[in-house]
């Protein structure tokens, strides 16, 4: 598995799933909006490379006068394949930037795999439509 960041030129190979991002958070952000953040370096493209084959891309952002990494959002196929090396790969550039810390918000599903990889649970979301 291949885990390459920070790279805007990329993004057609990765569109399949930054599309799947921008639809599952479209509260939280567009597909325009994630590609000209991108492009801008506001935030990063993490491409996951199987063999050629793209199975999954994630974006984060630098936040808290860069002391934090934020994981904004993740989407892929076969995560058991991925997951590890792509958390990998964010921790050791959070390192190399001088960040102290990794954050991210998910769903259920993602427990027990967070907590394999050490993160811990500390706020929960709630949402209400008005």
């Amino acid at each position: 598995m291949i885990v390459r960041g920070y790279l805007p030129h990329e993004w057609d190979l990765a569109k399949h799933w930054l599309r799947k991002i921008a639809d599952g958070g479209r509260e939280w952000y567009t597909y325009d909006e994630l590609k000209r953040d991108v492009r801008d370096r506001r935030r990063q493209l993490w491409v996951m490379d199987s063999g050629g084959d793209i199975i999954a891309a994630g974006i984060t952002s630098v936040i808290g006068n860069g002391r934090i990494v934020y994981i904004d959002a993740v989407h892929g196929r076969k995560r058991e394949a991925w997951a590890a090396a792509f958390d990998g790969a964010v921790r050791a550039w959070a390192r190399a930037i001088g960040a102290t810390e990794i954050r991210t918000r998910a769903r259920k599903g993602w427990h027990r795999e967070a907590a394999e990889l050490g993160y811990r649970e500390t706020h929960r979301e709630y949402v209400a439509r008005v």
